[in-house]
């Protein structure tokens, strides 16, 4: 179930990081990854049927409205914590990412939260029983610890999509994408 996944992918990321998952962007990418990429190839394959969530093509690279819902009701369920941290506050945000000194935290990597600008952090409130997914710890230590705003640069080029794509592609469901333009 998707739930588990969600609770998995942000329990795992606070294990490995050793701090809450940064970014409804990065869980959706991380996400993205983990059903999409070949981690050893680093290639765009076909669905693996491990997350089950459709993708479609939007603004900022592949995204579901189903993993959105999902951690909305995870939330309000109580199983997930979400904090909503104004980037003015960007002393405590830094704190709370426990991000080193020399690492520079810039707005354009969590533009996607919306304006008034914010970051959504997620860690896990309550415990479940969960089945472990075999290549999600390698996702997480491969792509974990990169910037919402990059990993959706990484993933937008291995999916070939350029702004202009985007727009000419909005709401294009991924698999459809993927047979179409990166299996010809």
């Amino acid at each position: 179930m998707l739930n588990d996944i969600i609770y998995l992918t942000i329990k795992k990321f606070m294990d490995i990081w050793r701090r809450p998952l940064d970014g409804r962007k990065k869980l959706q990418k991380l996400l993205f990854i983990l059903e999409y990429m070949d981690l050893n190839r680093r290639v765009v394959r076909r669905r693996k049927g491990i997350v089950p969530a459709k993708f479609i093509i939007w603004h900022y690279g592949p995204f579901s409205s189903d993993i959105v819902d999902t951690l909305d009701n995870m939330v309000e369920e109580g199983y997930v914590a979400e904090e909503c941290i104004p980037f003015e506050e960007y002393d405590r945000l830094r704190q709370y990412l426990k991000l080193y000194p020399f690492y520079y935290l810039t707005l354009s990597d969590y533009e996607d939260e919306g304006a008034p600008y914010r970051i959504f952090i997620y860690s896990v409130k309550r415990e479940r029983r969960v089945q472990r997914i075999k290549e999600l710890e390698k996702v997480i230590r491969m792509y974990g610890d990169l910037s919402p705003k990059y990993l959706e640069a990484y993933v937008c080029w291995k999916l070939n999509l350029t702004p202009e794509k985007k727009l000419v592609h909005l709401g294009v469901d991924v698999d459809e994408y993927i047979e179409k333009y990166l299996w010809e």
